[in-house]
């Protein structure tokens, strides 16, 4: 009998949609109803955008040590233009971006463990993953990783506020393409505040870098989140490898060399964001990037800038 009742319904809005539509058309005014419609739908738009501009965006940059025979500037020490385009994108789009720094990150996390910059122990991609841990356990939203283009993260940010962990790609350990959400890459991460999930996963990665056992410490990030992610089951939203730009319409593993080429890269569908190996930056063969200037970038064609532009 219900299902009868929810037939009879949906036939009836139907006859109202089309006998509604048709007298629009004829009349050429708006109605009472088509004001009200307007309104639900604004309020709709209003309450979706304050959401996400409530949700905290991080990402940490900090200056990038070359050799002065490289980039010939007096002072050795530089934050990359690259760098600083994606950033302001980043702020374009979403204005509640906060920048973390070696200097600002005591202003959010008094209790950070290792020193962050240059001279740090911990190798570049460990000390971002330990700390965006602590922000997320702390803070919850969603953290970026530096280098990273976003397109449209609109998505992302609404699931970080309801997920205990959001996560985007793939095991950089998986060569093929995969659906599996059990081995995400941890580039970009999210979820919401006071997730226990999250206070576990800090913990862990926490106990593994504190560890003297070099086995314990080469333990990535995105082996601590596959791990709990089995074994804990948490709420979870995961978007796949299509959607961070790592693999094109072909399937096809994009590597960093064909992100700083100028060859085209076809998408089989537009990528929420281009997750870029940032930490392979840094190698040597990859300075002449890192060092040009933005007018450089700019006029360079280069795949990655296409997209900041």
């Amino acid at each position: 009998m219900d299902k009868q009742y929810i037939f009879i319904v949906v036939v009836l809005a139907i006859i109202f949609i089309y006998y509604y539509d048709k007298n629009k058309q004829l009349t050429g005014k708006d109605s009472v109803i088509d004001q009200f419609i307007e309104l639900i739908v604004d309020l709709l738009k209003r309450v979706f955008t304050s959401k996400l501009s409530k949700t905290k965006i991080w990402t940490y940059i900090e200056p990038i040590s070359f050799e002065k025979s490289i980039h010939l500037l007096e002072n050795d020490e530089i934050i990359s233009d690259y760098f600083r385009m994606c950033i302001e994108r980043m702020k374009y789009l979403h204005p509640n971006l906060v920048i973390l720094t070696p200097e600002t990150i005591p202003e959010y996390i008094d209790d950070f463990p290792f020193k962050m910059g240059k001279t740090s122990h911990i190798p570049l991609r460990e000390r971002v993953d330990l700390l965006f841990s602590f922000i997320l356990e702390k803070y919850g939203g969603l953290c970026i990783s530096p280098g990273t283009v976003i397109i449209n993260i609109d998505e992302l940010i609404s699931k970080s506020n309801k997920q205990d962990i959001v996560t985007v790609g793939s095991s950089p350990e998986i060569f093929g393409f995969t659906n599996d959400n059990l081995t995400p890459n941890t580039y970009v991460i999210g979820g919401k505040k006071g997730s226990s999930f999250l206070k576990l996963y800090k913990q862990t990665l926490l106990r593994n870098y504190t560890q003297k056992n070099k086995q314990l410490t080469d333990i990535k990030s995105y082996e601590v989140i596959s791990s709990l992610l089995k074994y804990k089951k948490p709420s979870h939203f995961h978007v796949t490898s299509l959607s961070d730009g790592t693999y094109d319409s072909n399937l096809r593993k994009i590597d960093i060399t064909r992100f700083v080429s100028t060859n085209e890269i076809k998408y089989k569908n537009p990528p929420y964001l281009l997750s870029i190996p940032y930490e392979n930056l840094f190698d040597k063969k990859y300075y002449w990037f890192l060092t040009m200037s933005k007018k450089e970038l700019l006029e360079s064609n280069i795949v990655l800038i296409k997209y900041l532009t």
